[in-house]
């Protein structure tokens, strides 16, 4: 019998699985594949996280921002998909400041819709939804 060796995972797998199949397209996983999406999902983190710190010590800083995170994410195409929750990201972190990246926040906050509009925008929200059925 052959041995098996165990992989150490350090994002859980089954986790991965559960996630995995919330898509309804998504029908049996097999075993390797939530630990290849952890290990994929660490060497991620491992790439973002090492070029952070590389920016980090060219600003001579000590710690490690979400400013330097963003500026990883706008400078490398790769990571085009992350520009809107890295801005959202920093832009909480910095209490609506603008940022060293080039983007700049309105101070302004938008205003709360009352409950009617709220039950307008969903009945129009309910509408559209018939249309896709």
């Amino acid at each position: 019998m052959p041995y098996k060796k165990r992989v150490i995972a350090r994002f859980p797998p089954a986790r991965i699985k559960k996630i995995m199949q919330m898509d309804d397209d998504v029908g049996k996983v097999s075993s390797q594949v939530p630990v290849m999406v952890s290990r994929a999902l660490e060497r991620f983190l491992e790439y973002i996280m090492l070029s952070s710190a590389e920016i980090t010590n060219s600003k001579d800083a000590k710690t490690l921002t979400s400013q330097h995170i963003l500026e990883v994410v706008t400078n490398d195409s790769r990571l085009n998909f992350l520009k809107e929750a890295a801005l959202k990201s920093c832009q909480s972190a910095n209490g609506n400041q603008s940022n060293e990246a080039g983007a700049s926040f309105s101070n302004k906050k938008e205003p709360k819709p009352t409950n009617r509009e709220n039950t307008k925008q969903s009945e129009e929200n309910d509408d559209e939804s018939e249309d896709y059925e």
